[in-house]
């Protein structure tokens, strides 16, 4: 099975039962995010405006992003997406996705911005699919896997 956006490799869909809408993520122009779970999404239609993120690390069960983007004038929304496939791996494994949407801000400052995502919502889903913890990578919006490396939440 291939994971939304077309990362794969060995993958067991887990179906995991979650609110959330459908028709895409709510994208946040604050810095506090909330991790949004969406079957079945898929990642060429989340908004792809070019950001990068240069530093991560977990505390608890948030996630601290810094990252780095061209802008200045407009305001720039984010959301974090999960699908709902996991890995064939002991933690479960998944692929996390940064959608920027930068309101076509045309100027180019390089703007560094500090973003906390609750990651919560995903425990009681890993738990279900038999996991207490859980590896991830987080893809920025142009597709490519963040450089911060592999990440791990335990619960």
């Amino acid at each position: 099975m291939t994971l939304p956006g077309g990362v794969g490799g060995g993958l067991l869909g887990v179906l995991l039962l979650a609110c959330s809408d459908p028709a895409g993520p709510s994208l946040s122009d604050e810095p506090r995010l909330v991790l949004q779970i969406i079957p079945g999404s898929n990642w060429n239609n989340l908004p792809n405006d070019q950001a990068t993120i240069t530093a991560a690390r977990i505390a608890g069960s948030t996630l601290h992003l810094t990252v780095q983007y061209g802008g200045g004038c407009n305001s720039h929304r984010f959301a974090l997406v999960a699908g709902t496939s996991f890995g064939e791996s002991l933690p479960l494994y998944t692929m996390l996705r940064l959608a920027h949407d930068g309101s076509r801000d045309p100027c180019e400052a390089l703007i560094t911005r500090q973003l906390e995502v609750d990651l919560s919502p995903i425990v009681p889903l890993v738990q279900q699919a038999g996991g207490s913890a859980l590896r991830f990578d987080v893809v920025e919006p142009d597709g490519r896997v963040s450089s911060v490396g592999e990440l791990l939440l335990t619960f």
